[in-house]
């Protein structure tokens, strides 16, 4: 096993240890939009380990991937967007992984569920 394949098992236990149980898609991402884990929420959206997180993705395409800025600060970033006719009201983050400057954590809140018209889990 390579120094970075021991480094995304480590990090892959972490991260289903604390994200599996998270209603909305969580994935864990290398700084290359590598995706190399996602926890429950985010497979049933449609995400795999191995994409490329970035291919389709129409924010990045209209300018709202917020990973380099993430990057280039080394602190979490975020964007709010609101709700439109395709897409929902949502607050997506991207935060670094503390210690592994190339990976980050990447979700958004209200991406799958309206927490307005939920505002606790019954």
């Amino acid at each position: 096993m390579t120094e970075q394949e021991q480094i995304e098992a480590k990090l892959s236990e972490a991260f289903h240890l604390m994200y599996d149980g998270m209603p909305e898609p969580v994935q864990l991402c290398h700084k290359t939009y590598r995706v190399v884990a996602v926890n429950p929420a985010c497979a049933a959206y449609g995400r795999k380990p191995g994409v490329i997180c970035a291919q389709g993705c129409p924010g990045l395409k209209a300018g709202l991937c917020r990973q380099a800025q993430m990057r280039k600060s080394g602190a979490t970033t975020w964007l709010h967007t609101e709700k439109t006719e395709t897409t929902p009201c949502a607050t997506t983050f991207w935060i670094p992984v503390a210690g592994n400057p190339d990976y980050y954590v990447h979700f958004g809140i209200g991406v799958t569920i309206d927490f307005a018209a939920r505002p606790t889990e019954a």
